[in-house]
């Protein structure tokens, strides 16, 4: 299924993110990231860290900034 940023929940001024490279969550804080993923960023942490919502399962959490690339 395909979720838009709408059908996430997530407000039109988030900023859209492919990854690049796959991330195992390592806590609950995290989302699993698959490369090619799409991630819809909320806010951009000063540690590297982004907090998002991925589009194919509308989940929300903590991802590392490095492994996406905005589009």
């Amino acid at each position: 299924m395909w979720f838009g940023a709408r059908e996430c929940g997530v407000e039109r001024s988030a900023q859209g993110y492919r990854v690049v490279v796959s991330y195992p969550p390592q806590s609950e804080a995290e989302i699993e990231l698959k490369e090619g993923d799409v991630v819809f960023v909320h806010k951009k942490r000063e540690d590297g860290w982004y907090k998002g919502t991925l589009q194919r399962n509308g989940r929300t959490g903590l991802f590392p900034g490095s492994f996406v690339e905005s589009f």
